[in-house]
C-alpha cells in the first residue's frame, strides 16, 4: 500500500516542486484571502479554523494585495458623512490628495 507521503514525494519529484504538503493549505488560504471574494468568516469555515489567530497564521497576504485593496478604497467615491440635522459634514476628500504609506 502506498502512503500519501510516498505519493506526494513522487508527485513533487516529477513536477520539480519543493515544499511540504501542508504548504498547500497556507497557499490556498492566502489565495482565498487575496481574492476579495471570501469573507474572513467564510475562509475560517472552509479551512476549519476556529479563531482569527489561526486565520492570521495561515494567510500571508502580499504587499501587492494590500495595495490593491487600498487603491480600491481610494478609487471608490466617498459618501459624505451626515452632520447635525442630517446635513453633509463637508466635502468628500479628493482621492488625488490621499497619501498611501508603504
Amino acid at each position: 500500500m502506498v502512503t500519501l507521503k510516498t505519493s506526494w514525494a513522487k508527485v513533487k519529484k516529477t513536477a520539480g516542486v519543493t515544499g511540504r504538503w501542508h504548504d498547500n493549505r497556507h497557499s490556498w488560504v492566502t489565495d482565498l484571502a487575496e481574492s476579495g471574494e471570501a469573507s474572513d468568516e467564510t475562509i475560517r469555515q472552509l479551512a476549519g479554523h476556529v479563531s482569527k489567530q489561526m486565520l492570521a497564521h495561515y494567510s500571508h497576504i502580499s504587499m501587492e494585495a494590500k495595495r490593491r485593496a487600498v487603491d480600491a478604497l481610494v478609487a471608490k467615491p466617498a459618501l459624505p458623512a451626515a452632520g447635525a440635522g442630517g446635513t453633509p459634514a463637508g466635502p468628500a476628500k479628493d482621492p488625488a490628495k490621499v497619501t498611501v504609506l508603504n
